[in-house]
């Protein structure tokens, strides 16, 4: 096989190994789904949790790029906070140094058998055949590794290449070179992997092949950068700390690599094995070294980025339910809980209501943050009140869970009216439909009645009283404005071509829907 040949075989060989990470990858998530999202929030409430779960999650699913992605998507949609999101970015540089190990110490060799046994079990009709396809992939992963370390064995006598990588012999080059190779394959573990074959083989000499899987390390930020470019700040924030923690890494780590230089040479053990010991624990002391300031560094970048996009957490801690004292604690903390919910929803109200109004995108994107969460908690509320009745055989408490029940259908089908005013929103800026003055007052007169509305309801529950009057002398002003709308409306609709006629139409209709929904919550 002659030299381009090889060369040929090898880059083959690349887009194999990338095609598997980014398979492998997919099948994870596919296979783990919301389990995983339930799982980073609930255990990542600890930055140093976050860490450790950062680095096995990167270990499993064989790239930091995809753990950091999910991360700063988690952020954007306002389920862990931006100080929280560190510890999980931290650990996916630990663990993605696991490829760089197998490879090293010629681990791989077992990939042939993950390969058969994942084929065998997701063409076979068992409980377990929904993760043949992740392990198959997997194998895949180290297989096409192998194959790259059996094509390029060859060169390691090639006069030309030899020369060509000698030629290299600069740390700043070598890096940047690791740098840029990441960014175009969006894939540290490739770069990582590849430069431990070519030390493997003898074509890179140690003090090459280490400024390179450094470099492979902000190489992989690019992918999070560019996810976050469409996300409110805290992703954005997410995204650029990403970098600047491997840069400074890097920063860190350079005048150690010179004074410990001499004494890395000098080890007996194969330099291939070296160059994953190093890239090891360069990953860890880096992230070790950050989360001793995790404060100050978290606090720092909050200056760097200021804005008023960051959502207001609820921090519910949701307790064990074993008897029925703690299912009595539980129905307190649901009840204060949900009063918590009904001021966010009056907010998230306000905030879209302002957003048709102004038809301002950032006040769009602030209130489908809002939304998200709203919805990732609504499985967590469910999941503790069932909790609360399969440990409950008391009767008032059993009433009480119903009603509380009952009590979240009904608040999140205010959600669910709010959502369809976030589309109406959407479709507003998209289409650049104008509004009239007329209608603009309108919206403003029935988004003022309907928030009164919102706040007679949280005095109702902060105080546990009914609130008739106040509610029923509210209601009627907000009918009347509706009515009064309605009259608009239908001069507005007189009009020839008359682009508003229609989603003002949605948005009174929105409003009825939301009057009719608060009037049941108000009798809970």
């Amino acid at each position: 096989m002659d030299k381009w040949q090889i060369i040929l075989a090898a880059s083959s060989a690349i887009i194999l190994f990338l095609f598997g990470i980014e398979n492998f990858s997919k099948e994870i998530q596919k296979v783990s789904g919301e389990k995983l999202r339930k799982f980073l929030t609930k255990h990542t409430t600890n930055p140093f949790k976050g860490l450790l779960i950062g680095g096995l999650m990167t270990s499993v699913i064989q790239s930091s790029t995809a753990t950091s992605v999910i991360a700063v998507g988690l952020v954007n949609a306002g389920i862990i906070t931006f100080r929280n999101s560190l510890g999980i970015i931290f650990g996916a540089n630990i663990g993605t140094t696991i490829t760089a190990q197998l490879v090293a110490f010629h681990l791989t060799n077992i990939a042939p058998y993950f390969l058969i046994f994942g084929f065998i079990l997701s063409i076979i009709r068992i409980k377990y055949s929904f993760i043949g396809k992740s392990i198959f992939f997997f194998g895949f992963v180290f297989f096409s590794l192998n194959i790259i370390s059996s094509t390029l064995s060859p060169l390691k006598e090639d006069p030309a290449l030899i020369a060509l990588l000698s030629s290299m012999d600069n740390y700043f080059y070598s890096l940047l070179a690791g740098i840029i190779f990441t960014s175009i394959v969006q894939s540290s573990s490739v770069t990582t992997g590849i430069a431990v074959i070519l030390t493997q083989q003898g074509l890179m000499t140690l003090d090459n092949a280490i400024p390179i899987v450094i470099g492979a390390n902000v190489g992989t930020t690019i992918t999070a950068i560019l996810a976050s470019l469409n996300m409110d700040l805290p992703a954005k924030k997410t995204a650029f700390v990403h970098t600047l923690y491997n840069f400074a890494g890097v920063l860190i780590f350079t005048p150690i690599f010179f004074i410990a230089k001499p004494w890395l040479n000098s080890l007996t053990i194969p330099h291939a094995e070296t160059l994953a010991n190093v890239h090891f624990a360069f990953n860890l002391l880096t992230s070790i070294f950050f989360m001793i300031f995790i404060n100050p560094f978290s606090r720092w970048a909050e200056t760097l980025f200021k804005g008023n996009n960051e959502i207001e957490h609820l921090n519910i801690d949701f307790p064990i339910i074993k008897n029925e004292e703690d299912v009595q604690q539980g129905i307190v903390l649901m009840e204060d809980l949900l009063e918590k919910l009904i001021v966010q929803l009056k907010e998230n109200y306000f905030l879209i209501s302002l957003a048709i109004e102004a038809k301002e995108e950032h006040l769009l994107n602030k209130c489908k943050k809002h939304h998200r969460y709203l919805l990732f908690l609504r499985s967590e509320l469910d999941e503790f009140c069932a909790q609360m009745a399969m440990n409950s055989a008391d009767e008032k408490n059993g009433r009480q869970i119903i009603e509380l029940i009952s009590k979240i259908d009904y608040i999140y089908q205010i959600n669910d009216s709010i959502e369809d005013l976030i589309e109406l929103n959407d479709e507003l800026i998209q289409k650049k439909i104008p509004l009239s003055i007329d209608s603009i007052v309108s919206i403003r007169e029935i988004s003022g009645n309907l928030v009164k509305l919102f706040d007679v309801l949280i005095k109702q529950n902060s105080t546990k009283k009914r609130e008739e009057e106040s509610f029923k002398s509210t209601q009627k002003e907000l009918h009347t404005t509706l009515a009064k709308s309605y009259q608009k409306l239908l001069k507005i609709m007189t009009l020839i071509d008359n682009e508003e006629a229609t989603p003002l139409a949605r948005y009174l209709s929105v409003n009825q829907r939301l009057k009719d929904k608060m009037n049941t919550l108000q009798h809970f």
